[in-house]
């Protein structure tokens, strides 16, 4: 009975040691040829691949240095197994052509990257007055009658709960219009002179004005009227289960940047 496991573990260990002497170098050459190499598949049609990598090479618009230095790899492989060259120029060749591969695998990465990249950013910045219009209309479910549009609100658009526009639709929306870089510049306006255009009618009960910048205590004072009609101002309001003020409205918006 062993009293330690360790001896046994250690009588169990097999050493192996290079000697590059003639017959060493011959043994290494005998094991050599029982692993299969990439470069020796290359060199088995050594001429057809290097021509199709230069065919490749050449319809990417690229060079063949790639299929090259692979040939120089096959070749630097036989002339070494056959005694033409000593192992330290056999390693250097293989050395230059993994070398070559890590690099076309970068920059194949980078390539997709940037083909990513420019999908992201690819945002509709041509947004046509028509459409903004058929998208406010769909977004109220407003409708048009007599040549002049209406804004009707139905019984489920005044209840949070029961509302088709759920807080998922807010954000995405938000994010599309964040992402449009020309709506910012003209938003305000178009809206406006939509409601002109268009006739819309403004439910004076429900229409409420809130200021957000305080320092302003001009705009304080004012009065805000639609036509004729005042318009109430608040200091908060709820909407789709939202309450805005001062405070909220702003974690509000650095929620959405």
């Amino acid at each position: 009975m062993w009293s330690s496991s360790k001896p046994f573990r250690e009588e169990q260990k097999k050493v192996t040691i290079k000697v590059w002497d003639e017959q060493g170098v011959e043994e290494y050459k005998r094991r050599l040829e029982k692993v299969t190499f990439e470069e020796e598949d290359m060199g088995e049609d050594g001429g057809r691949a290097e021509g199709s990598d230069r065919e490749s090479d050449d319809e990417k618009g690229g060079d063949s240095k790639g299929a090259k230095r692979a040939g120089r790899s096959v070749k630097a492989l036989r002339a070494w197994r056959t005694n033409k060259i000593d192992r330290s120029r056999f390693l250097e060749a293989k050395r230059r052509y993994r070398e070559r591969c890590r690099e076309k695998t970068k920059q194949g990465r980078e390539r997709e990257e940037k083909e990513i990249k420019k999908k992201k950013e690819s945002v509709n910045e041509e947004i046509t007055m028509q459409e903004w219009e058929e998208y406010l209309m769909k977004l109220v479910e407003g409708r048009k009658e007599e040549g002049e549009a209406r804004i009707q609100l139905n019984e489920k658009q005044m209840t949070p709960k029961e509302t088709e526009i759920t807080a998922e639709e807010v954000e995405r929306q938000m994010r599309k219009l964040k992402n449009s870089k020309k709506f910012e510049a003209w938003h305000l306006r178009t809206t406006w002179s939509l409601w002109q255009r268009k006739k819309l009618e403004v439910n004076l009960e429900k229409t409420k004005i809130m200021i957000f910048n305080r320092r302003k205590r001009k705009s304080e004072e004012r009065e805000w009227k639609w036509e004729e009609s005042k318009i109430e101002r608040v200091s908060e309001f709820r909407y789709l289960g939202y309450t805005f003020n001062e405070r909220a409205t702003a974690n509000f918006e650095n929620k959405f940047k």
